[in-house]
């Protein structure tokens, strides 16, 4: 029988002293999912980013807030 493998993030959400204090620090509570991209991405593909260059989008849940 193979084993499931896990990623890192998996690895890491099933350890509930790495979440007990890794969660209280992002003002959402929670991990981004996949979905959260969808807006920069489509931005960036536009025309409206055509002018927008050399930045750092940060997309944090609000950590770097703080």
């Amino acid at each position: 029988m193979a084993r499931k493998r896990h990623t890192a993030e998996e690895s890491l959400q099933a350890n509930d002293k790495f979440m007990d204090n890794a969660i209280p620090r992002i003002p959402m509570r929670r991990f981004a999912k996949p979905r959260d991209f969808g807006g920069i991405s489509v931005y960036l593909m536009s025309a409206a980013s055509s002018y927008h260059t050399a930045d750092c989008i940060v997309i944090d849940g609000g950590y770097c807030a703080f």
